[in-house]
């Protein structure tokens, strides 16, 4: 959020984080599998979380931060496993170019293990979107 407030002649304007996320907008597609080996540029991140989070935690931040939609219900992380796959897929607000995320993720002792795939028209959006998701 971006505050303003005036104070005497002066506007104070606070620190507003922006991510690539905040360029997409989710977007369904009937066929995540084809839709995501048609797309041209790819993008790959592993990341290791080490905070005390569950594998539905972690889906819920994803899916915030990367304002895609949740495709063929891997919104939810059944309670009983320790591994999970999430598709997500998104258009960019600014020139409508897709993007699809491919996220696989495994629970242990140590944290969880994600791996990020990213397919997209636009390279640098994809790699954007993927190295900065967490």
């Amino acid at each position: 959020e971006i505050t303003t407030r005036l104070v005497g002649s002066e506007m104070c304007i606070r620190d507003r984080y922006i991510n690539a996320g905040d360029y997409v907008t989710g977007s369904f597609i009937g066929n995540f599998d084809k839709a995501f080996e048609e797309l041209p540029a790819e993008e790959i991140a592993v990341f290791n979380i080490q905070e005390n989070l569950s594998l539905q935690e972690v889906i819920d931040k994803i899916i915030t931060n990367s304002n895609c939609l949740p495709l063929n219900n891997t919104q939810f992380a059944p309670s009983d496993s320790n591994s999970h796959v999430l598709k997500l897929f998104g258009k960019s607000v600014l020139s409508g170019s897709k993007v699809a995320l491919l996220i696989k993720m495994i629970h242990s002792s140590k944290g969880i293990a994600l791996k990020v795939q990213g397919k997209g028209e636009n390279a640098t959006l994809c790699s954007d979107l993927v190295n900065g998701l967490m």
